[in-house]
């Protein structure tokens, strides 16, 4: 999934394409120990090459690691923006949109590789994810307004 991401974010955001290969590789390796299965060899060779584009791309992008993390906060941003945008869209597909704010949480999830999320945006994931399984997304939660309590009747 998040190789397929960096593939269709390369020409937009090469960083975020990194930290989306980045990401998937931990993955891999996680899922692996997890296991406790160790690589097959063709298992192995995508893995290497994977890190050898990894890498390589590393040294294209010669940032600091400071600047890489912007970059993807900011794209994760860009997408936060407009995907609740999308969702508040009457005419919106809310198929789509489902997908859309799926697909957000899971480029904010590539943030993890810089350490734990920040307040800020572990509130933002799960504000995203939750929206992103409820029938109709973000719009029915932000048309919501707050109820007063019901009072109860006393008849006199």
């Amino acid at each position: 999934m998040y190789l397929s991401y960096a593939d269709q974010v390369e020409k937009v955001d090469p960083v975020m394409a990194l930290y989306c290969r980045i990401h998937a590789v931990s993955l891999i390796v996680a899922t692996k120990k997890k296991s406790k299965i160790g690589f097959q060899k063709d298992e192995s060779a995508f893995l290497h090459i994977l890190l050898d584009r990894v890498q390589k791309d590393q040294q294209l992008l010669g940032m600091k690691q400071d600047a890489k993390k912007l970059r993807v906060e900011q794209y994760c941003q860009r997408m936060c923006d407009t995907v609740m945008l999308q969702a508040k869209n009457p005419k919106a597909d809310k198929k789509l949109c489902a997908a859309q704010l799926q697909s957000t949480v899971n480029f904010i999830e590539v943030l993890t590789e810089f350490g734990p999320l920040s307040p800020e945006w572990a509130k933002k994931s799960r504000l995203i994810s939750t929206n992103s399984m409820n029938r109709g997304g973000v719009l029915e939660n932000n048309r919501r307004t707050r109820k007063s309590p019901r009072r109860k009747q006393t008849y006199s």
